[in-house]
């Protein structure tokens, strides 16, 4: 909980993103969206997290990302854009809030690849009983 004051902890965080215990990596990730500070390291470890085969992982790594695009200049946040495609196959995860944290994080991102993919996603979304995978329209 100290924000950027704990920056120095960020490589041994991205490192515990490897460990073989999920509950580590779950709250790894959670550590480096709540430090808050943008490394390559970070965005490589995030970006793995969201591929885990641990719910949890996957769901505090795209909150992580969602955090960490909500504090980034546009700097950041365009160097933040090589995630998008990995974000983005979580928009069709059975779990709901994986998919709205897939969904917040390409809103915190912020460019114009990330809202574009968030409005398509969103415009073919389902939002009736007749739309499915073979026919959203």
């Amino acid at each position: 909980n100290l924000g950027p004051a704990a920056a120095d902890g960020v490589d041994a965080l991205a490192a515990a993103m490897e460990d073989a215990n999920a509950i580590v990596r779950r709250n790894a990730a959670e550590a480096l969206g709540t430090v808050g500070v943008y490394t390559d390291k970070t965005a490589a470890a995030l970006l793995k997290s969201v591929a885990d085969e641990d719910r949890m992982v996957r769901r505090n790594g795209l909150l992580a990302i969602a955090r960490l695009g909500a504090g980034m200049s546009e700097d950041t946040n365009e160097r933040f854009d090589d995630a998008v495609p990995m974000v983005s196959t979580a928009l069709s995860a059975s779990d709901r809030y994986a998919r709205f944290y897939a969904e917040l994080a390409l809103q915190q991102i912020a460019t114009l690849r990330a809202h574009n993919t968030l409005i398509n996603h969103l415009q073919t979304s389902r939002w009736c009983p007749l739309t499915t995978s073979d026919s959203p329209y």
